[in-house]
This record gives C-alpha cells, structure tokens and sequence, in this order.
C-alpha cells in the first residue's frame, strides 16, 4: 500500500472514530435526560390529633409502602399543637380534629383545611343510683359538663 492510501486509510479511520465517539456521547446524554432522576427520599412530619393518630399512623405506614421514597413520622401532640406547628413550620402535616377557625384560615390562607376521617365520640358514665336508667345527655347538657358552665351560665367544677 502506498503511503498515500495509508494515510487515507488512516484519516477515514480515525474520522469514523472521532464520528463513533461522538455519537456514543450524544447518545449516553441522550440516555441521561430521558432517564427521570430521582430526588433523595421526601421526610414529612404530622403533628396533631392524638384522636386521629391511630388511623394517620397506619395511612402513613401504607403510604410509605407504595411510595419508598417518602417518609412520613405521625407524632400524637394534642390538635392545637398540631395546628400551631403547621402555622409556624415546624411540620408539614398539623392534624386537628377540629377545622381551624374563621379567623385563624383567613390569618393563615396558606394552610388548607382537608377532612381526612369522621370520628364518633362516646361518652361512658357510672353515677351511682343511675347506672340501671337510661340517662339522656343531650348536646347542650354535654356542653354544659366539658365546658364546665351550668344552665344558668355560671363557671363551675365539671364533674367530670
């Protein structure tokens, strides 16, 4: 072979192979921003509702299990502790088993109100002489012993 169709030879070679790294390179990019990345693992904390906490507790548990890339930590710190650290930052779930009032959602229009699950409340009593009659405790008269106000409106010791 001539030392012209040597360096011929030479030049295509090396031409498809600058040609064949180029294209490895534009492929593997191309593979890497078609390929969807993954952010590090998604920390949630709830603080709240210890009346909701059983049930949150088991959804966060589900949740993570369908989603292992979120980690979610339910804390049982009473609905207004809940609310107040949702307000402050400090969480990013505040339970409560109560919507926040009026003033406080105008107050705060970033936090949003979600109904979540729909609790029964009980209310179990022992007053001797009365366990065997069927004792009527109405709404107002409930309101009256958790809020320790007689009929007449006046504060007094609940019995309870």
């Amino acid at each position: 072979m001539s030392e012209c169709s040597e360096a011929k030879g030479r030049s295509a070679f090396g031409g498809r192979r600058a040609a064949a790294a180029l294209a490895l390179f534009i492929l593997s990019f191309a593979m890497v921003s078609t390929t969807p990345s993954r952010a590090g693992v998604v920390a949630l904390v709830e603080s709240g509702s210890t009346l909701l906490y059983p049930v949150f507790k088991v959804w966060a548990e589900d949740y993570e299990k369908t989603h292992p890339g979120v980690k979610i930590t339910p804390a049982e710190t009473g609905s207004e502790k809940g609310i107040e650290q949702a307000i402050s930052g400090a969480v990013q779930i505040g339970a409560s088993d109560a919507y926040m009032s009026d003033a406080e959602s105008r107050r705060h229009p970033n936090i949003i109100n979600v109904p979540m699950a729909i609790s029964a409340q009980t209310v179990n009593y022992n007053l001797p002489g009365l366990n065997d009659v069927n004792v009527r405790l109405d709404g107002p008269t409930l309101a009256a012993i958790y809020g320790a106000r007689s009929a007449h409106g006046t504060t007094r010791r609940s019995p309870l």
